[in-house]
């Protein structure tokens, strides 16, 4: 696994499935160093959802200048922002 890290270039947007690819690539990321931010708010479930409709056409990592694997680093966000968030629920009861 690779330790270089997305740093939110842009660059490989637009995403051909609409998905937010530079917020989603580094949620987690994002989450670890702005913990003042409420990253479980609707807008950032809502673009995490739609990491769902990744159809794998590589594009994005076609474009990347840190060829990255973008499709298992968002899919691989996604798992752990989930879990994330099922502890955050979990606590605000």
């Amino acid at each position: 696994m690779s330790t270089v890290k997305c740093d939110g270039c842009g660059k490989c947007l637009p995403c051909t499935a609409w998905i937010e690819l530079d917020t989603c690539a580094r949620i987690i990321d994002l989450m670890d160093e702005q913990p003042e931010v409420d990253f479980f708010e609707e807008k950032y479930q809502r673009m995490m959802r739609e990491v769902k409709n990744c159809i794998r056409c590589k594009r994005c990592e076609k474009l990347c200048p840190l060829h990255l694997d973008v499709a298992d680093l968002i899919v691989r966000n996604r798992d752990e922002y989930e879990r994330r968030l099922e502890v955050n629920k979990q606590y605000s009861q």
